[in-house]
């Protein structure tokens, strides 16, 4: 782009699958009528995430750069869950049921980025920010697991086949120092300190006192399942970070 400016482009796709497949010779509780499995604290599923993404990147004069990407994400979560519980039947009687979950999920979702860095008439200072979005889909165990973790008591960990995945923004600004030559001729300094500010949705969590709609006699503390937090969540604060290198 001329003698002072440069231009790269970083691009790639990324395909991974997680895939969950246990086994157990122990026997199932007699409580159990078809779920929970002996696996049920490690179900078995699947789930595939493919991504494809590009950045943009111009720097100029050595004291400017900026860039600008964008990131395509698509996932799919398979599986089957299950749980055995227990209706209220007014006036004193309970009846045990099992319901079952063919779990077959796909979703996709565009993330795109922007940063922006420049030096103020210093080879060693650097003042940077960045915004971007983000994207977490459910794992298998968060959406299909199932049953008690410690093999006895009142614990009992339910699925949530209808689990959403997380939605992130996010941006930070800081500065960056790296000196060369400080002390002896060839040690070097660096220091970052940014602050950060994300706000995620769907942002999911382990709950306590969960309780399966229409079912039971009401929540306790040892019921437990990942759900998605309604309202947005913030995570934000200061980073600090220093590393020197002598030389040797």
């Amino acid at each position: 782009l001329g003698q002072l400016s440069s231009l790269d482009f970083n691009y790639g796709a990324e395909l991974f699958q997680d895939k969950v497949r246990p086994s157990s010779d122990q026997q199932a509780e007699s409580a159990a009528v078809s779920f929970p499995y002996v696996e049920g604290m490690t179900p078995s599923g699947k789930r595939g995430m493919a991504s494809v993404f590009g950045e943009l990147r111009l720097h100029y004069d050595d004291w400017l750069t900026a860039s600008a990407g964008l990131r395509y994400d698509r996932y799919r979560l398979q599986g089957e869950t299950g749980m055995t519980i227990r209706r209220f039947r007014p006036p004193a009687t309970f009846t045990q049921e099992v319901l079952t979950f063919d779990v077959d999920r796909e979703q996709g979702r565009f993330s795109p980025t922007f940063g922006l860095a420049i030096k103020p008439g210093l080879d060693w200072l650097q003042f940077f920010a960045s915004y971007g979005k983000g994207w977490r889909p459910p794992a298998v165990t968060e959406t299909l697991i199932y049953g008690r973790p410690h093999g006895g008591g009142g614990e009992w960990m339910y699925p949530n086949p209808y689990l959403e995945p997380e939605r992130s923004s996010a941006w930070e600004v800081g500065f960056n120092v790296f000196r060369q030559g400080l002390l002896q001729a060839d040690d070097s300094l660096g220091i970052k300190v940014a602050y950060f500010d994300t706000r995620v949705d769907n942002f999911t969590y382990m709950a306590i006192n969960r309780q399966v709609p229409g079912f039971g006699t009401g929540p306790t503390l040892g019921t437990v399942a990942h759900v998605n937090d309604l309202t947005s969540t913030r995570f934000r604060g200061v980073e600090y970070q220093a590393n020197y290198d002598n030389g040797r």
